[in-house]
């Protein structure tokens, strides 16, 4: 997608993923676009710790968002600074973004149950829920251990626990593994056709996970 396109899709208040690649700091946060200009973007300061982060000018960054059910990055500099009650930052307007891969997706460990059912060919939904539980997750998919045994390729409709909400999330199995001296199996499921609503939802759960996990210095 280059500069022209992008001026179509980067809008005042687009919610915008971000990663912060400074050699010390490689957290995800979440923000907004705030402004856009004719040369720079204007993000609002990402809230975490109990404030606001206080990046430096110079600052390399990856801007995650979606278009169109698309996910897209692209690489940009902090290039100014805006204090205030909320304050901002401008960075560099792209010159192109291209498609990010699933696994540019930020993934965490995350153990929590989780329902889902199989869906035939025809697209109809077989039985009632069946339990499984999450063994990671990122905005791209999630991997779950399960009793059933599937195939690579089937479609299921997971229901995924996003803080107080249930979230129903169409997904296509992509990986299978067996559990090792265990009962069951390891699959990992990429979601598929994931509105930009619900991605912002899974987006800011995952921040908020990994920020807690590296607070208690688990990752």
């Amino acid at each position: 997608m280059e500069e022209q396109q992008l001026r179509e899709c980067l809008y005042r208040g687009l919610s915008v993923g971000m990663a912060v690649h400074n050699g010390v700091d490689r957290s995800h946060y979440r923000t907004r676009i705030e402004r856009v200009g004719s040369t720079t973007l204007t993000l609002g300061a990402p809230y975490a710790e109990g404030g606001f982060l206080p990046l430096q000018v110079g600052t390399d960054l990856k801007v995650f968002f979606t278009h169109a059910t698309i996910p897209f990055v692209f690489r940009t500099t902090i290039v100014g600074r805006e204090a205030g009650d909320m304050p901002a930052f401008e960075v560099e307007f792209p010159k192109w973004a291209e498609k990010a891969q699933r696994r540019q997706f930020v993934r965490i460990p995350c153990y929590q149950p989780l329902t889902y059912q199989t869906i035939e060919d025809e697209g109809a939904v077989l039985g009632p829920p069946k339990k499984s539980l999450t063994l990671d997750l990122s905005a791209g998919g999630v991997m779950i251990r399960a009793d059933e045994k599937m195939d690579e390729g089937m479609t299921l409709v997971v229901h995924l626990p996003v803080k107080a909400e249930i979230l129903e999330i169409y997904s296509r199995v992509i990986r299978v593994q067996k559990i090792d001296n265990a009962k069951g199996y390891q699959y990992s499921l990429e979601f598929l056709n994931v509105s930009e609503r619900t991605q912002d939802k899974i987006m800011g759960y995952v921040f908020a996970i990994q920020r807690d996990l590296r607070r208690r210095g688990l990752i």
